[in-house]
């Protein structure tokens, strides 16, 4: 595949896909369910605790914070905390991470997602 077709795939300028290949900066979080679908596997790990999988799937979907905390309904805030491992109020948690799923889904990555998932999930009490 050409840099141009990438970049034309993952809707960004030619040059960003260049300084990749160079190893000079990342995708953006919002690249990340198109790299995933066109690879067939999640490029990045999974931390096994349960911040570490909720930060796993928001990057999987292709969300920044600010983002799935309007998704979720919630602030910004919560969500770092969440990502940090401070899972206060379980049911908006539970909730959040639904949507999330849901979100997977409607982006044709969550089966992907789920083999690549952590053996250890999450616990929501």
């Amino acid at each position: 595949m050409e840099q141009r077709e990438m970049a034309s795939l993952l809707g960004m300028h030619r040059a960003s896909a260049q300084l990749w290949e160079r190893n000079v900066g990342e995708p953006g979080v919002k690249c990340f369910p198109v790299i995933i679908r066109f690879l067939g596997y999640v490029p990045f790990t999974c931390e096994a605790t349960p911040g570490g999988q909720f930060h796993f799937l928001r990057n999987c979907c292709g969300k920044t914070q600010e983002e799935l905390a309007d998704l979720a309904g919630c602030d910004s805030s919560s969500v770092a905390r969440w990502e940090n491992g401070k899972i206060n109020g379980a049911k908006k948690f539970a909730a959040t991470v639904a949507r999330i799923w849901e979100e997977l889904q409607k982006l044709e990555v969550d089966r992907i997602v789920k083999s690549n998932f952590c053996a250890q999930r999450i616990n929501f009490a």
